[in-house]
């Protein structure tokens, strides 16, 4: 790629995000738009406008938004937001702090070392052609020079900066986590096993008397009750439609007699009479909650719809940890337990798959990632060769003419590859969230976090991988076919060289992509069509949305790798990626605090994830510079960087031992003190009342008539009138 397309690129995302930015910055100010830049805050009906006169200053844009999301102190944050988005924001911190010790050293020395040897004269005897950019990467040193020992030194440096960073971030993260866990008011997860695989004596015995006399004799003091997984969703269905019948009445009823609507009470509302349709809707509820009600009474008394698995509950925390961290049979296949899901957390449908069957869903679903994988490979690879204005005249002459206009060869070699990639990645998210709930994992949060450890691979596979290749590998095949002894040396010359595409990716995905996020345009395009042409002006909760920790983590993710592997390479690509770290604090600092309502809690679980990935990212920085200092014929320096892996792996078993468990497991002293708290406080009766019936499945559950009290929530610490 040459310069004028990685200016032409800059040019139009600098001027998306300009434009994107200062459209939020005016329609948040709208009160129509409430529901859309302000979720959180209508949720716990707070009123989030002073006065409702127009002002026009909510035409001018403005940066105070800004100002408001940086407001917040963490402990505000994670007692408004939860220590789950807390954690998000701590790995941009990690990578905002990383990556400007990586800045100062490869900017502020290696990129001046690199521009200044003499390799440009030797690559151009070769016949290799560089533009400016390239001057600035490791490939612009001579094969043998002693300056590489300064990028040997630079490697050392930076990988020790991460670990002492990866290591004080764990630690931070670790003890948020067991400041949450003893702080915390008593949740039914906190007292709850999950059981599977239950077996019976007889065939006639039912899986609830099976768990009631394996608890009652192995866990006499401290087992509580259970909560049995059935198998009858058709009940589950009548109770979704009559919930929906509920919230149509209810809007229904705040439209006056003269303006309501009408229906035909005939087949598909096409036949007999006219009807109010209030009405209608009424009668139609009536009638189906007396099926629903029957249903549940045949369900309650049929044991057959019971299935191997339930929630069983404890009287302490102290008994569910004991059950959930044991072996409780001499058959590990049997009586298979672990903590619990929060109630709203629990994927119901997956607990109907035995235990057994869902190891071998696992094995499947990785062989459908890695299909797909392969499968994007060849669209990847043809989006890379757009960048190839080579393959572009070969391939199509006719663009020749196209290409003669000024300024559009720039923008198809530097803006379109990035868009098009972009674009085709998009639908990767939710494909690996819909392989993770075909897993069997029955948490939501679970699926979210396998989910994107299936995007990350992805990602590295297809967007790195062949990426780097596409551009060297791809077009020299023959060569390398033929003299595999050069595959090196072209991976040497021209790896460093896609360094000028990342930086374009970072551009689209990251200064675009942030924006596009903060504006939420689809979400406005559909408020608008509700509030101007439904003319509904009613907040439901379906209304609100979670965070997509599954498409939000691997992007971070994929991006600390891109820096890591050309932070020596190619040092230029630093300050495009710190911006675009920095934007992503701001922008996601702004969310979590105004827009996505958390649906659910894990007490920042998916860190350890967060620390592997970087580790995978070390790692693969390290075995790649053994090559690179090899090909530049500087043995020893490849002989120095073999200890670096080993130093990795070393520092990454050493936090496997010292943090994971913590996230993995409750200890016993703190199950200990927080059931001690309990005592004392004389609410523990209440509190296991309480518990019994929160894991009642849906199809059991009773229909609440009553609208939601939001206000039961936990406070926003937010200001009162958007800036």
């Amino acid at each position: 790629m040459q310069l004028g397309g990685l200016v032409a690129s800059a040019g139009i995302n600098i001027g998306l995000a300009v434009i994107f930015y200062s459209l939020y910055s005016i329609f948040r100010k709208q009160r129509t738009n409430v529901n859309v830049y302000f979720p959180r805050y209508v949720l716990r009906q707070k009123n989030v406008f002073k006065t409702d006169r127009f002002k026009l200053a909510s035409l001018v844009p403005s940066a105070g938004w800004i100002q408001r999301a940086l407001q917040p102190s963490e402990e505000e944050i994670i007692a408004s937001c939860g220590l789950d988005a807390a954690v998000l924001l701590r790995i941009f911190i990690f990578s905002m702090r990383f990556f400007a010790i990586c800045t100062l050293i490869g900017v502020g020395i290696l990129a001046p070392l690199n521009y200044t040897d003499n390799q440009v004269s030797h690559a151009s005897q070769i016949g290799l052609l560089f533009d400016s950019l390239d001057l600035f990467t490791i490939s612009n040193i001579s094969n043998g020079s002693n300056r590489l020992w300064i990028h040997l030194a630079a490697l050392y440096v930076i990988s020790f900066s991460a670990y002492w960073l990866l290591h004080m971030e764990y630690k931070h993260v670790t003890q948020k986590r067991l400041e949450v866990l003893s702080t915390a008011r008593p949740q039914p997860d906190q007292y709850t096993v999950l059981v599977r695989s239950i077996p019976r004596e007889s065939q006639e015995e039912s899986y609830s008397a099976s768990i009631d006399r394996f608890f009652s004799q192995y866990h006499p003091h401290t087992y509580l009750s259970h909560q049995m997984v059935i198998r009858d969703w058709r009940v589950v269905r009548k109770k979704q439609t009559l919930e929906s019948l509920v919230k149509e009445i209810e809007r229904l009823k705040q439209i006056a007699p003269h303006e309501r609507p009408t229906c035909r009470d005939g087949w598909l509302g096409l036949f007999g009479s006219k009807v109010d349709q209030l009405e209608f809707k009424s009668r139609k509820f009536e009638e189906l909650f007396d099926d629903f009600r029957e249903g549940q009474r045949e369900l309650q008394n049929n044991g057959e719809a019971e299935l191997p698995s339930a929630f069983v509950s404890f009287k302490s925390r102290w008994g569910a940890a004991m059950a959930a961290q044991t072996q409780q049979a001499e058959n590990p296949m049997a009586w298979v337990t672990d903590w619990a899901p929060e109630p709203r957390d629990v994927y119901w449908p997956n607990l109907s798959i035995p235990l057994l069957l869902s190891k071998l869903y696992a094995i499947g679903v990785w062989v459908a990632v890695f299909a797909i994988i392969l499968t994007f490979v060849i669209p990847v690879g043809l989006v890379q060769t757009i960048a190839q204005l080579e393959n572009l005249r070969k391939w199509f002459p006719a663009i020749k003419i196209v290409l003669k206009i000024p300024g559009i060869k720039s923008v198809i070699t530097g803006y379109l590859p990035s868009v098009l990639l972009s674009l085709l990645l998009y639908i990767v998210p939710s494909l690996m969230l819909f392989l993770s709930k075909v897993e069997g994992h029955v948490s939501r949060s679970t699926q979210e976090r396998e989910a994107a450890r299936k995007v990350f691979f992805f990602l590295v596979g297809n967007v790195f991988f062949i990426s780097s290749l596409s551009g060297s590998l791809i077009d020299q095949l023959y060569a390398g076919f033929s003299e595999p002894k050069n595959i090196p040396n072209q991976l040497a010359i021209y790896v460093p060289r896609q360094s000028t595409f990342f930086i374009t990716y970072i551009l689209t995905t990251g200064w675009t992509g942030f924006s596009t996020e903060i504006l939420q345009l689809g979400i406005f395009l559909l408020n608008f069509i509700k509030v101007r042409i439904l003319g509904k002006t009613t907040f439901d909760e379906t209304d609100t949305i979670s965070l997509p920790y599954y498409r939000a983590l691997p992007s971070v993710l994929l991006f600390i790798l891109l820096g890591l592997m050309y932070a020596v390479l190619a040092p230029l690509l630093l300050p495009f990626l710190l911006i675009y770290l920095v934007f992503g604090y701001i922008v996601y600092r702004n969310q979590v605090l105004f827009v996505y309502e958390p649906s659910y809690e894990t007490s920042g679980q998916f860190w350890p994830h967060v620390h592997s990935s970087v580790i995978f990212a070390l790692v693969l920085m390290q075995i790649t510079f053994i090559g690179v200092f090899g090909v530049k014929q500087k043995p020893n320096a490849s002989i120095l960087t073999i200890f670096l892996p080993f130093i990795t792996l070393f520092f990454d078993n050493y936090c496997k031992s010292r943090f994971v468990p913590i996230f993995a497991n409750l200890s016993m002293e703190t199950t200990m003190k927080k059931d001690t708290e309990d005592e004392k406080s004389g609410a523990k009766d209440e509190l296991l009342q309480c518990i019994q019936g929160s894991y009642k499945h849906p199809a059991l559950q009773s229909l609440d008539l009553r609208k939601s009290d939001a206000d039961d929530n936990t406070d926003l610490l937010l200001p009162e009138t958007p800036v």
